[in-house]
């Protein structure tokens, strides 16, 4: 089977359906799982579809999650480098981007903490006499 770019008019309408998806100038995971799938009721197959996402978000500067947790992994790896640990510090900042791309401050915490869970990287304790991970706390 061939893979299809749809006719003009279904074209236009996934970006119909594509605009109707970003009122917030965000698309979240779930969002992008429906532009596919609605493309291929439309006979658009998946790659055309994400070029088509893509081309739409650039033109309207709107964000994509999957693009702002591909940057998150890269500035939470960036963070073990110096000293082998993610403080703090450097957790809030990495959240301080991905809220400042329009991410909702709650997905980004739940998106970050997960790839440093899956990654292993270890986190640095806070406070001199009792020790406490501050990272189980943003996870609850």
């Amino acid at each position: 089977m061939a893979k299809s770019t749809g006719s003009k008019e279904a074209q236009a309408e996934l970006y119909n359906y594509i605009d109707g998806c970003a009122p917030d100038k965000y698309i979240d995971l779930d969002e992008e799982k429906e532009i596919i799938e609605h493309a291929a009721t439309l006979g658009i197959w998946a790659g055309q579809a994400e070029a088509m996402l893509n081309h739409r978000v650039r033109r309207n500067k709107w964000t994509r999650e999957t693009d702002i947790v591909y940057s998150l992994r890269i500035m939470l790896e960036e963070a073990t480098k110096d000293d082998g640990v993610i403080d703090k510090k450097e957790f809030d900042h990495i959240l301080g981007y991905a809220v400042a791309m329009r991410m909702p401050r709650k997905a980004a915490i739940r998106c970050a903490c997960a790839i440093v869970r899956e990654a292993g990287w270890e986190t640095k304790d806070e406070g001199l006499l009792k020790k406490r991970d501050w990272l189980a706390e943003y996870e609850s």
